[in-house]
């Protein structure tokens, strides 16, 4: 009964849409990191200090609007969780999932997907840069509990993600490790 009110919640949906959205512009932060992890590694090899110290404010400035995102996808993920009136803690992508339209259901999981991925090479192209580690460990922790998901879903046999019966569900926001 409460799946049917959520889905006619177009505030539920357009919120999943937004925190696609996010994803999906964290996403492309990662890969410029990347790209910039790459370019960084080719100064330091040259020796060329000028380019080096443009490349690191470049990365500082792109590391600071991840923050930024990944405090967004926070905030929109508690909204997500208030409008579902399930604890934050206790959400995760698959509940998510069960409660929108088939088509935002599968742009949510291939989103994630991408960004724990890209996430994923983030943090070991650069996991010793400290500015990072807590983007990185966060992006890590996500992505081992899609995987988890994932896992689960093909071992019960269905093709489309969905379950039946009790399920074991795996927090999808991540608390900074200390």
């Amino acid at each position: 009964m409460m799946a049917v009110r959520i889905l006619e919640t177009d505030n539920f949906e357009g919120r999943v849409s937004d925190l696609c959205d996010i994803m999906n512009s964290e996403t492309d932060l990662c890969r410029e990191l990347l790209e910039l992890s790459r370019t960084e590694q080719g100064f330091l090899i040259k020796n060329d200090l000028e380019n080096l110290a443009n490349n690191t404010d470049r990365m500082k400035s792109a590391v600071e609007f991840l923050k930024e995102s990944q405090d967004s996808r926070h905030e929109c993920m508690g909204s997500i969780a208030s409008l579902m009136e399930v604890e934050e803690d206790k959400m995760t992508i698959r509940s998510i999932r069960e409660n929108v339209r088939v088509t935002l259901s599968e742009k949510l999981k291939n989103t994630s997907r991408e960004l724990t991925k890209v996430g994923e090479k983030l943090y070991r192209t650069n996991h010793n840069t400290v500015y990072l580690i807590d983007f990185s460990l966060d992006l890590l922790e996500q992505q081992n509990r899609l995987w988890v998901e994932l896992v689960s879903d093909k071992e019960e046999g269905y093709s489309d993600g969905s379950r039946k019966g009790k399920t074991r569900t795996f927090p999808l926001l991540v608390e900074k490790k200390v």
